[in-house]
């Protein structure tokens, strides 16, 4: 978390960050084939970071939508809200990353568990 000096505060809670790492890893899992990882076993922690950066700039993005505004006065127009298009192309950006990312470690992580052996009837019939 680091301190925005221009808001003169924290940019992202403690409690913010949790809740959007729950997400990614929520995101993640319902990638095909689903799969139920946690934090704890996650099989990336850059790809976790971009999941979380994603869910943060998607609610900032979403936030700063809600509070654009534009003041007009004595035929000057000053934009006092204009962080919108700036947080929804980082949203976009992490988004896009996440996503490639996860469809690249899941066919990987597929591929993976699919080595080994296939059972079959024949093997339990007596060898002459």
């Amino acid at each position: 978390v680091e301190y925005n000096k221009l808001l003169d505060e924290l940019q992202f809670s403690d409690e913010r960050i949790s809740q959007c790492k729950e997400l990614a890893i929520d995101h993640f899992n319902l990638y095909t084939p689903i799969s139920s990882y946690t934090e704890a076993n996650f099989p990336s922690k850059t790809l976790l970071l971009l999941g979380i950066l994603w869910h943060l700039f998607l609610g900032e993005s979403a936030a700063a939508a809600r509070n654009e505004l534009t003041y007009s006065d004595g035929g000057l127009t000053v934009p006092l809200e204009e962080r919108f298009q700036y947080y929804n192309s980082l949203a976009q950006t992490y988004g896009q990353q996440f996503t490639t990312s996860s469809q690249q470690v899941k066919i990987q992580l597929n591929l993976d568990d699919g080595y080994g052996m296939v059972g079959s009837d024949f093997a339990w019939l007596p060898i002459y």
